[in-house]
């Protein structure tokens, strides 16, 4: 593909990029808002506050399909040189069908925990809050990911490349990711991810795999950033896809002990 393709596409990651981390942070900024005043010892009080998030998060994962479908419609415009009508997405239950509310209610229950363990209220809080943020960007990319199979499947779209989007976390690409990122899915196959996890989907069509020029460019910048020791070691890791009773398939890191779905709060 010609370099001012590679520009455009590029340039529509960068834009799909900008627009889940302003949902991600408004339903973030919800939520927290949602707990501010709830005592984690009132059952009622926790129950009310975990429906409003839960009633949140689904508004904003709804939201985030939507975008994911543009991004994909106008990503298959580009390669294809040609208009591709933005379909809706259809989602099931993210999270294995998890009653979101009870998912909500998990950390006024962390909170209980850490304060039963001896740590202060105040920091006991501060973690939960940590632990609200992870769980809403779990919420959006869950969904994403689903949109983006869902819609590609739709278009008529077989297969696909995970993206690696180093820029976009505080240490770049994690190893996992980047031993994934040679790997072609089949649409219907969910693209195994792991906690905030920041790669995104590129198509193959009709033989066309942009994906695999722009992990190039991501690659060659992030092992040079990261010097020839590192860089060895993160070309190095093996990993293992496991399935998560929430999340669906999960890279972790190969001989790893996997966490899974009865391993859903941090360690205290």
């Amino acid at each position: 593909m010609d370099p001012t393709r590679l520009d455009e596409l590029a340039a529509w990651i960068d834009a799909y990029a900008d627009a889940t981390d302003d949902t991600l942070a408004d339903l973030i900024a919800a939520i927290l808002a949602i707990y501010e005043d709830v005592d984690p010892y009132s059952a009622r009080e926790v129950a009310a506050a975990a429906a409003q998030a839960a009633d949140q998060s689904n508004v904003s994962t709804l939201l985030s399909a939507g975008i994911a479908a543009q991004y994909l419609a106008s990503i298959l415009g580009i390669i294809g040189d040609t208009s591709v009508p933005v379909p809706t997405p259809q989602l099931i239950p993210i999270r294995g069908g998890v009653d979101m509310g009870k998912v909500y209610e998990r950390p006024a229950k962390l909170v209980r925990r850490l304060v039963a363990k001896g740590v202060p209220f105040d920091e006991a809080w501060r973690r939960a809050n940590a632990y609200i943020a992870a769980l809403a960007d779990g919420d959006v990319r869950l969904a994403q990911r689903q949109a983006l199979d869902f819609t590609m499947a739709g278009l008529g779209v077989t297969g696909y490349r995970r993206i690696l989007r180093p820029e976009l976390s505080r240490d770049g690409s994690c190893g996992l990711c980047i031993a994934a990122s040679d790997r072609v899915y089949k649409v219907g196959t969910l693209m195994p991810i792991h906690a905030r996890c920041k790669c995104t989907v590129m198509p193959i069509v009709g033989g066309v795999d942009p994906g695999a020029s722009l992990n190039n460019l991501s690659l060659g910048d992030l092992y040079d950033a990261a010097g020839s020791t590192s860089g060895k070691d993160l070309k190095k890791v093996r990993y293992s896809v496991n399935e998560h009773g929430e999340w669906g398939p999960v890279l972790t890191r190969e001989g790893d002990a996997f966490t899974g779905p009865d391993d859903l709060l941090p360690a205290a």
